[in-house]
């Protein structure tokens, strides 16, 4: 009897944690929100609801729009690495990602939608992590150059978007777009055991820097800098629990700054894992005056 109370004392004191989570300031209301005593109407409301395993792996994701289903994702492991997630759309698989590991650290994705097959290598070397998406059509596509600190947050991400589709034609040196040259030369460098490349031009948007900082163990703020402009900036607010509850993001170009703000609340089982994620989004122009100001 004595155990017995025990264990409810312990499944109650769980349930009464998930009900006292914290969550965002701000009310909505009939489809709208007040951000800084200036109401925003919500653009897009979306949920996802999370299936979990024995082992608290999550095996299935459903992502819904409104009130229309997006997607599936199946997720399939095996001894606790994730081997395969497929997605599923009206009930068809449509694409699947396969994933391949070396001593338990991911090193190879291949995506598979039909035709289109892309691969994605990485590579590690002491804190840096370069990752490189490789389409089988038209070659290598873009470059992640990702620098952790020794607690291993990362700090810097660094991205080449070196061509796509839309840019380069079957022979690869192509420019089908006149606003665009790529002239792009890659170096396997295996004694360092990483990938190097040696890009001279990219894209018509050119390379980014994204830096990340940290509040302790969350991450606080992102910002991404390109020719020496910040072009984006992101800060970011959690729960009790550990898990985002505001995304504030301001984009800047064209000569205005647009916000996108997310709102997300949780509903979490017994095991503070999430059952139900929902994200209110809202897009705007915004004054230079009524930005959020954050310490």
């Amino acid at each position: 009897m004595k155990k017995l109370m025990i264990v409810l004392f312990i499944l109650i004191s769980l349930v009464s944690c998930n009900n006292n989570t914290t969550t965002f300031n701000e009310k909505i209301i009939d489809g709208k929100v007040i951000i800084d005593e200036i109401e925003y109407t919500i653009n897009e409301i979306i949920s996802e609801t999370y299936k979990y395993d024995k082992k608290g792996n999550i095996i299935s994701m459903e992502r819904v729009s409104g009130s229309k289903s997006d997607y599936i994702m199946e997720s399939i492991y095996e001894n606790e690495l994730l081997m395969r997630a497929n997605l599923y759309m009206n009930n068809t698989l449509t694409s699947y990602w396969l994933y391949s590991y070396e001593n338990e650290k991911l090193v190879r994705s291949e995506y598979h939608a039909g035709e289109i097959i892309q691969y994605t290598d990485i590579a590690y070397s002491g804190d840096i992590k370069e990752t490189r998406t490789t389409d089988s059509n038209f070659g290598l596509i873009n470059v992640l150059i990702d620098v952790f600190d020794a607690s291993g947050k990362m700090i810097t991400r660094e991205r080449h978007n070196v061509g796509s589709s839309n840019y380069i034609g079957k022979e690869k040196k192509e420019v089908i777009s006149e606003t665009v040259n790529i002239n792009s030369s890659e170096v396997n460098d295996q004694e360092e055991g990483t990938l190097s490349l040696k890009l001279d031009e990219i894209t018509m948007m050119g390379p980014s820097l994204k830096e990340f900082y940290y509040n302790g163990n969350l991450l606080s703020r992102t910002q991404t800098i390109q020719n020496d402009k910040i072009v984006s900036k992101v800060n970011y607010e959690y729960n009790n629990i550990g898990d985002e509850i505001v995304s504030y993001r301001l984009d800047y170009g064209g000569g205005i700054v647009t916000l996108i703000v997310s709102l997300y609340e949780y509903e979490y089982n017994i095991k503070n894992q999430i059952k139900k994620k929902t994200e209110y989004r809202i897009y705007n122009e915004i004054d230079e005056n009524d930005i959020r100001r954050f310490e």
